[in-house]
């Protein structure tokens, strides 16, 4: 009882942080910029993928992330901590597969509020439950191995409550399919109002876990209509579900977001002069490279990852093993327990089938990632680097040489430590902070106050 009052305590505190908070994150300018050239990676660390320095419930640092994550997205109406609460309390971190279980019965259990109201013509209260539910059933792939039964059928919950959510909002939320390569690309397109007049377009790009649907909470809707802001959320090659289709990570990502912002041009609502991107995780190598088309004005980072060679050098370097499972069935059979048990091998799992497909080698993984490089020179636009204290010291090192080699003069870095509660990784543990400074960089750089 003591650990859970605890914790409702830290949660409140968690929520209660409000955009604007200046003494509890360090804000360096362009102006205290000193050029420096890339970090010797020989120097470097054993690989770190820390994520978080702060723990609320679980004492697996990636379980306990995930469930940050959960509540962080509460902010915009994702969550709920009673909710939340419960469904941890019937969590066994020794046993994983409980994560999924007790994250799919409380899913499934909004879901039919969320039916139910619909039924009574309760609209916003429908909307707000579909709006947990879709991310509770998102939840359930945090922990779940792409040859899991359930893993297809999640995937579908979670777009079936998210497609509900997209037709109860005002104005609707589009679906849109962005053709590629004989297929498809999916992605929402959220209207700042209901006329048709241009407007600014903030495309939002997730990491390496991302489904499109997830974007939803980095950038926080509400607030972009209050600041005149369209939003693009899009799911790139290698991204969500993509590699079921057999789309797979390609280095040279601005030329899929090309075809994105050929669409968004054609659009009577949106200002093409006045186009930016965000990119959160994985995501900050793909705005980097995204940022190498011209139309795009401005981007942000949390965090900027220009070199791909050393990010898995530094951060996240499976070992050969690791991905001798993930791509071979026949080792990954032998060995399949810690993939079934370990969240983080999971995930190693899933990325290395993002990035080589079904039929790679082995050795094959690190020689792809040699071409993911979005060097700072070709960026030339304004540019906000954003990193988390408690994250991996490579993160923090790499967002600080990123900004020291961005050569637009408009740029800035922030760095969010622990009392700012926004350490975390993409700042989970506090988005609405994190989101008020990058619409704040936005507006600055497209002259909008």
């Amino acid at each position: 009882m003591k650990r859970i009052i605890l914790v409702v305590i830290a949660l409140i505190i968690l929520l209660a942080t409000i955009p604007g908070c200046t003494a509890s994150q360090t804000v360096q300018t362009a102006q205290t910029a000193q050029p420096q050239a890339q970090k010797d990676t020989s120097e470097q660390k054993s690989p770190d993928l820390k994520r978080g320095g702060t723990h609320l419930y679980f004492a697996d640092d990636d379980i306990d992330f995930y469930f940050q994550k959960l509540i962080g997205c509460g902010a915009y109406g994702g969550s709920t901590i009673g909710e939340l609460l419960f469904a941890a309390s019937h969590i066994n971190e020794k046993d994983i597969k409980t994560w999924p279980k007790e994250m799919r019965t409380l899913a499934a259990r909004v879901e039919g509020l969320a039916k139910d109201a619909l039924t009574k013509n309760n609209t916003q209260t429908a909307k707000s439950l579909y709006q947990r539910a879709f991310l509770y059933y998102r939840a359930c792939l945090f922990a779940e191995r792409m040859t899991d039964p359930m893993y297809v059928q999640d995937i579908k919950k979670l777009e079936e409550c998210f497609q509900q959510l997209a037709r109860l909002s005002n104005p609707p939320i589009e679906r849109i399919l962005i053709p590629y390569n004989g297929k498809s690309l999916p992605g929402y397109f959220i209207r700042a109002d209901a006329s048709n007049s241009k407007k600014p377009t903030l495309i939002v790009i997730g990491g390496a876990e991302t489904f499109v649907e997830d974007l939803y909470f980095y950038s926080a809707p509400p607030v972009a209509v209050e600041r005149g802001y369209n939003v693009v959320l899009i799911e790139l090659p290698g991204q969500g579900a993509t590699p079921l289709d057999g789309l797979y990570y390609r280095f040279d990502v601005e030329v899929p977001v090309g075809m994105l912002i050929d669409y968004l041009i054609s659009r009577p609502d949106v200002d093409s002069s006045q186009i930016v991107a965000y990119g959160i995780s994985w995501g900050g190598y793909y705005v980097c490279r995204a940022a190498y088309d011209k139309r795009i004005a401005a981007i942000a980072a949390s965090t900027p990852i220009p070199w791909g060679p050393r990010f898995l050098a530094e951060v996240f370097d499976p070992s050969e093993q690791t991905v001798a499972r993930a791509i071979n069935p026949s080792v990954s059979q032998a060995l399949g327990s810690e993939l079934d048990s370990v969240p983080m091998a999971m995930t190693v799992e899933k990325f290395t089938f993002a990035t080589l497909g079904p039929d790679a080698k082995l050795g094959d993984f690190s020689r792809k990632f040699d071409a993911f490089i979005a060097e700072p020179k070709n960026i030339t636009i304004p540019v906000l680097c954003i990193t988390g204290l408690g994250e991996a010291e490579g993160m923090i090192q790499m967002t600080k040489d990123a900004y020291e080699q961005f050569p637009n003069p408009n740029k800035k870095l922030l760095m969010y430590d622990a009392a700012s509660g926004a350490d975390a990784h993409c700042q989970v543990n506090n988005l609405p902070l994190s989101l008020a400074n990058v619409y704040d960089f936005f507006d600055s750089v497209l002259g909008r106050r």
